[in-house]
């Protein structure tokens, strides 16, 4: 008998302000067209893209919220294994408190090296560093280069890089940032699924440009590129497969 489709889920892992560009092509444009590569070989890509929030119950207080968004990420890396998307710019994340993390990690079955780690930071952690080596295979870092921010007013840049924050944690996140890059820079088996990217910016529009060279659009066909490669090496054994009867 032919084979069933097969559906392989995607996480995208990113801060959520200073990556709305980013995903928007993504969804619009890049994961369309890998899906529709996919379909040849009956497999459904199925990004998970936890942008607009995870569904919480009103009646919880704060703490029991931040604890269920944390356990429903780590849990969605999971499900998504082996395959991980990260988008990390000028931008810690949002830091929940210290307990939350804890306890979501301990149900998760690993022990994060900082309890005081943003969300980004943990998936990051818990997707590529530590819990599973065969996931660092196939995985793939958008790491984007500082943008003009000398060009950019105040309050735009303060929304693209923790280093032009003006709140009281901002150059501690910006401290801690560093040491994100530093450790994953420095990690060798990631150094192959590491994509260094600059994008040009419109001083008119304060956005980042879609055309050219070092626009949205060159981005996106990139990382199509890039994560084809992933997902052809992972599918490659079913172009050969049976037609489904009856």
């Amino acid at each position: 008998m032919g084979a069933t489709w097969k559906t392989i889920p995607l996480f995208i892992s990113s801060t959520f302000h200073d990556m709305h560009a980013k995903r928007d092509q993504l969804n619009r444009v890049v994961f369309p067209a890998l899906e529709e590569r996919l379909k040849g070989r009956r497999c459904r890509l199925e990004p998970i893209d936890l942008r607009v929030g995870v569904e919480t119950d009103s009646t919880k207080t704060e703490r029991e919220r931040e604890l269920q968004i944390l356990k429903v990420c780590l849990a969605e890396i999971e499900r998504s294994r082996p395959f991980l998307l990260v988008l990390l710019g000028d931008r810690y994340g949002w830091v929940p408190g210290e307990d939350r993390i804890k306890a979501a990690a301990s149900e998760a079955g690993f022990g994060p090296e900082d309890e005081r780690a943003s969300v980004s930071a943990l998936e990051i952690e818990y997707g590529l560093l530590k819990k599973d080596a065969v996931q660092r295979r196939r995985c793939l870092l958008c790491l984007r280069a500082p943008l003009p921010y000398d060009r950019m007013p105040p309050d735009r840049a303060a929304i693209y890089s923790d280093e032009h924050g003006t709140d009281h944690d901002a150059p501690e996140r910006a401290r801690r940032l560093k040491l994100l890059k530093a450790k994953i820079n420095g990690d060798p088996q990631l150094a192959p699924h590491r994509f260094p990217y600059r994008l040009d910016w419109d001083d008119q529009t304060q956005r980042p440009r879609n055309e050219g060279a070092d626009g949205l659009d060159a981005w996106g066909q990139k990382v199509e590129g890039a994560l084809w490669q992933l997902l052809d090496a992972e599918t490659q054994h079913l172009v050969n497969q049976a037609e489904p009867t009856w």
